[in-house]
């Protein structure tokens, strides 16, 4: 079955994440719906789902650009109470910055598709209203991707 580029990218990212060890062992997973049953966040999870495509003309040199944004959402239920969450909240934090360190020197030039980092952000931090409403922590890493390919080869 035939995929968009967008969806091919969010293919191999998902394969770059799970072939990556992080201090939490958790599965990556390709999705379109974020939503969850919050039982089924016990222990954590990580899913990519693709956001937005921007595509540019091709230039002189005959290359094909495109700009893509995927967003990796790490969510957890959290076991402490929220009198004795920080401690909880601060190594799901320390989590996000492992994988955003990853994520931003990402390269996949070895094997199609070819696509650069070019950004990431994290914004925001992690959800207050997740916490409050649901013991859920919630983090969106918004990740920024170059495609490009030499149209006459």
């Amino acid at each position: 079955m035939a995929t968009s580029l967008l969806a091919d990218i969010a293919i191999a990212l998902t394969a770059k994440l799970n072939a990556e060890t992080f201090t939490k062992a958790l599965t990556v997973a390709r999705i379109y719906d974020p939503e969850v049953k919050l039982e089924e966040l016990a222990g954590g999870r990580i899913v990519v789902f693709p956001a937005e495509e921007e595509s540019r003309a091709v230039d002189a040199r005959n290359i094909d650009r495109r700009n893509l944004v995927l967003h990796v959402a790490i969510q957890a239920k959290l076991e402490t109470s929220s009198d004795g969450d920080t401690e909880e909240i601060d190594g799901w934090l320390a989590y996000v910055d492992e994988v955003k360190e990853y994520l931003n020197r990402l390269r996949n030039m070895d094997e199609e598709p070819y696509f650069v980092v070019t950004g990431i952000e994290h914004r925001p931090a992690y959800s207050v209203r997740h916490l409050r409403e649901s013991r859920l922590f919630f983090a969106l890493i918004i990740v920024k991707v170059r495609v490009m390919w030499n149209m006459s080869a």
